[in-house]
């Protein structure tokens, strides 16, 4: 035991000595494994975390998502109305338990500074679909959620910890959300966040005494649980069938309406599925290219090290010993690469929950996924020992005498692993074009994206939030008084140049569409005109820089109790008036301020806005006065020369004059806003840039190991046809000749494999068709350039060869 301690001691050490004398061939097998093994752990573990990983809830399989579609509209999903969930509730027979839930935001003022809390509004049915049971406490019962008179409240464990410092008492005692005193009847465990953006705290949702005419009001996402043996399919056809009868009960309201069931991890994850299966793709290619970058870099070095091998066997080495050396050779090498691709794995994994976009979900939750890391750095590792070992089987095929004459042999007449590094090679060029060419349509695509007129001008201008309760602001009037008031010292802060308001900024996933009848013409009930329908006070145009196109804005004059103004967008007065009569028509909307429904005349008509993102199509839209529709929920934005920390401290100074109860959240700046819509292509693009670089590089090292190889092992050619009269040129031309072979096999292989395969992008490029040939055209050039570049190191050094020097060393 102590012999053979010794021994691998002693082969170890050989090992290290070995690797010192050749730094650059260890630090490229090194950290070429790193990049294989870090990579393809960190875009798994992302892939896992969002798309694979079972849900954190008990039988998770049987959780779905119920959600109406109007296909004749163009909507293919749409969120419930309450009447309609409950007539689900009651007449379906496929589920254990079903439960609703929207959100709002709420002010809570006790355990330190105001805050804005993300709170969920549930029905019962939602925590028992869900199948989840409090730390603490307990959840709502049927008569809290029906009646809506208790105030109660289920805190989130982050807030329990963060502003009650997990005080064990909290259950039973009284907070103030908005103003209102609400009973905390519970706590939920520390890993409970539905729905997905993690909110803060959960209270009943209660329906109004006129629920039944609310069916034209779409608001509840609703979540169910299957009954054990109950399948998808058959769940579908029951919700199916009730949208089928309400759509013949309800013709007003119901007609063309449709139900469907879909599983909830996929409701949850259904967006962004495509563009994560890409990635994993991707990095899956970066590992392959890896693993041939290694296979090449091991295949020369053994190449190099055949006389040594030739020699140790014609002294008698056993085969046992020789592999010993090898395989501690190549597990070094292998357990650094492990070691530094582990490192990189869990700093990738850190920075994308860190910095990836928030509209991944999930994505607070992922972890390195240690399977994923073990698997990728098994696999690469078993390549690089096959690969380190061949000089030990090239060794022992032969004899020894015949081992030492091919040991000095050219290399021409071994050209076996010489055509292994080749063809290595060219399959590297292959794979990086179809990542050059996928990130090269991606960046395109992000350019067009970016490109695109959000139509307003969010430079220089601050945005926040605010949501007054109902408590200290009961009516339209104190509501109005507040915002005038609010808007007022806005203006007065030194460097605001303009202050307005809205509910509804866009680019802010807000989305509110109503129906709405024109006076003068035949009602068809079952078939009303619907459009998005925001709230904007008279100077919100010119601070955002939103264009009046015709007519006027809204005006002082346009107060409580005036005649009630509109402004339709140059989408909806085209749409709707083609003949170009819209100012002046008078319009009742279904929707509500307060208790009053929203109608009015046509004063304006302003330019359109991408309000749903900025890769949507505009839709029509209409603009109530803030001043005449007050609302509780509203975003401020101001046009300032400067919109630094210096104004979001006096904004917060001059709303705590005005009310030092009030919380202000999402201060942020309108740029921030539009890079944010476009967070989820532009994390996809970088990613894979990174990729299509990484394996641009790993390429370029492999055309340089195999041209450098070439020349080395080509010196006594090289002397001879110097000496014969080739100039420096001439031989230059020779080396870059044999790498632009490579470059252009790897091309045609490549070329026609992009094409096909980036067809499956199609629904992740915006304006840029995936054969687009201005990308293919810059793709092949860049690899191209890069071969060249990879060649001409060896190529200069071949050119500056001395023949005599050649000849004599041969």
């Amino acid at each position: 035991m102590t012999a053979l301690l010794s021994d691998l001691l002693s082969d170890l050490r050989y090992a290290l000595r070995s690797l010192s004398k050749s730094p650059g061939f260890a630090v490229a097998v090194v950290s070429t494994l790193a990049l294989g093994i870090g990579a393809n752990t960190a875009v798994y573990s992302l892939v896992r975390g969002v798309l694979l990983r079972s849900l954190p809830f008990p039988a998770p399989e049987r959780l779905v998502s119920i959600r109406e579609s109007l296909p004749e509209k163009g909507f293919a999903t749409m969120v419930a109305s309450p009447p309609n969930y409950l007539d689900w509730k009651a007449q379906t027979r496929s589920f254990t338990a079903m439960g609703a839930y929207t959100t709002q935001d709420l002010a809570l003022s006790e355990g330190g500074e105001p805050e804005r809390l993300r709170a969920t509004l549930v029905t019962t049915g939602f925590f028992e679909a869900l199948a989840v049971v409090p730390l603490r406490g307990r959840t709502f019962t049927d008569a809290e959620t029906v009646s809506g008179s208790d105030r109660e409240a289920v805190l989130s464990h982050g807030v329990w910890v963060r502003r009650f410092g997990g005080d064990p008492q909290i259950v039973g005692k009284t907070v103030r959300l908005d103003g209102d005193p609400y009973a905390v009847i519970g706590i939920m465990p520390p890993g409970f966040r539905f729905p997905e953006d993690g909110p803060d705290v959960w209270v009943p949702l209660a329906f109004r005494a006129d629920v039944a005419t609310q069916r034209g009001a779409h608001y509840l996402s609703v979540v169910a649980r299957r009954k054990p043996g109950v399948t998808l399919a058959r769940a579908d056809a029951d919700i199916a069938a009730v949208a089928s009868r309400l759509a013949q009960q309800y013709p007003n309201t119901n007609r063309g309406h449709r139900a469907s069931v879909v599983e909830l991890r996929e409701s949850l994850v259904g967006s962004v599925r495509q563009s994560l299966w890409m990635l994993l793709g991707a990095v899956a290619f970066v590992t392959l290219i890896a693993c041939a970058n290694v296979a090449s870099l091991l295949l020369t070095r053994s190449a190099h090290r055949a006389p040594e091998m030739a020699i140790r066997t014609a002294l008698g080495a056993g085969r046992s010993r020789i592999a010993r050396q090898l395989l501690t050779e190549t597990v070094v090498l292998a357990v650094g690469g492990a070691a530094l691709g582990t490192a990189l794995a869990g700093s990738a994994v850190d920075a994308i929950v860190r910095f990836g976009p928030a509209d991944i979900p999930r994505l607070a939750e992922i972890r390195l996924d240690g399977g994923a890391l073990l698997f990728t750095a098994a696999w690469t590792i078993f390549a690089a020992v096959v690969c380190g070992l061949a000089p030990l089987a090239g060794a022992l095929r032969r004899a020894p005498m015949s081992s030492l004459k091919a040991a000095g042999a050219d290399a021409s007449a071994r050209p076996g692993p010489v055509r292994l590094r080749r063809i290595l090679v060219v399959g590297e060029i292959s794979l990086a074009l179809l990542l050059l060419a996928g990130a090269g349509l991606l960046v395109r695509s992000l350019a067009r994206l970016s490109a695109v007129d959000p139509g307003f001008a969010p430079g220089s201008v601050l945005r926040f939030d605010l949501a007054l309760p109902e408590s200290r602001y009961p009516d339209d009037a104190h509501l109005a008084a507040f915002t005038d008031q609010l808007l007022a010292q806005m203006r007065r802060i030194p460097g605001v140049r303009s202050a307005g308001a809205t509910f509804g900024l866009p680019l802010t996933q807000f989305s509110f569409h109503s129906t709405f009848r024109v006076d003068g013409r035949p009602v068809d009930p079952a078939n009303e005109p619907s459009a998005q329908l925001r709230v904007a006070s008279r100077d919100y145009f010119g601070t955002v820089r939103i264009p009046l196109l015709a007519g006027r804005l809204f005006a002082a004059s346009d107060r409580l109790g005036s005649p009630s103004a509109i402004l339709a967008s140059r989408r909806a007065a085209a749409k709707f008036w083609p003949a170009g009569d819209a100012i002046g028509q008078r319009l009742r909307f279904g929707a509500r301020s307060g208790n009053a429904r929203i109608e009015g005349e046509i004063v304006g008509i302003v330019g359109d806005i991408h309000d749903e993102g900025l890769s949507k199509d505009l839709v029509p839209e209409f603009y109530a006065s803030l001043e005449q529709a007050p609302t509780a929920i509203f975003s401020v934005v101001l046009r300032a020369a400067d919109t630094g920390p210096a104004l979001v401290s006096a904004v917060r100074r001059e709303i705590r004059s005005l009310d030092p109860s009030l919380p202000v959240a999402d201060l942020e700046t309108m740029d921030s806003v539009v890079s944010r819509s476009i967070a989820g292509p532009r994390f996809t693009m970088l990613l894979l840039l990174v990729f299509a670089c990484a394996a641009v590089l790993l390429s370029a090292v492999g055309v340089y190991s195999v041209i450098a190889y070439s020349v080395a092992q080509r010196t006594r050619e090289i002397g001879i046809r110097m000496a014969l009269g080739a100039d420096a040129r001439r031989v230059r031309e020779l080396v870059l000749r044999d790498g632009f072979r490579l470059a252009i096999a790897g091309l045609a292989i490549g070329l026609p494999a992009a094409l096909a395969l980036t067809r499956v992008m199609r629904g992740l490029l915006f304006e840029i068709p995936p054969t687009d040939l201005a990308t293919y055209a810059a793709v092949v050039l860049i690899l191209m350039a890069v071969a060249l570049l990879a060649c001409w190191i060896p190529a200069r050094r071949a050119a500056r060869m001395d023949p005599l020097n050649a000849l004599r060393g041969e």
